[in-house]
């Protein structure tokens, strides 16, 4: 949602007839809660310096309280990718997950407004 990054790798991948995966669509996990929660031991804790932190817990709050299902739902139902890769770590995640998936693609008005969140350009 936040990365636009890769779309204009999209139709590269098509026209060679070739699969996209979605790497992390939860952003790191700062979708799935607060990007200030991780263990002083996890890497995302100096990822996400506190400045960094602050503006992404910001950007995802604005997603609403279901930030993230609409980031899992905007990344496997887009038309370019072929699967995601999700770092789940709990039972309870899963079921989330699977949970966000089985309400299907997002309408389309809505995953067109989710392009405007893009900002890690």
């Amino acid at each position: 949602v936040f990365d636009p990054s890769a779309s204009g790798l999209f139709k590269l991948a098509a026209d060679k007839g070739l699969g996209v995966v979605a790497r992390s669509p939860l952003y790191f996990g700062a979708l799935a809660g607060s990007p200030s929660r991780f263990a002083p031991s996890d890497w995302r804790a100096d990822y996400f310096y506190e400045e960094h932190a602050r503006e992404t817990a910001l950007r995802a709050a604005s997603l609403g309280p279901e930030s993230a299902s609409l980031a899992l739902r905007y990344a496997a139902f887009h038309p370019a990718v072929s699967t995601l890769a999700v770092g789940l770590t709990s039972p309870e995640q899963v079921a989330s997950a699977l949970a966000a998936m089985a309400h299907g693609p997002l309408p389309e008005g809505q995953q067109a407004d989710l392009n405007g969140h893009a900002w890690l350009v």
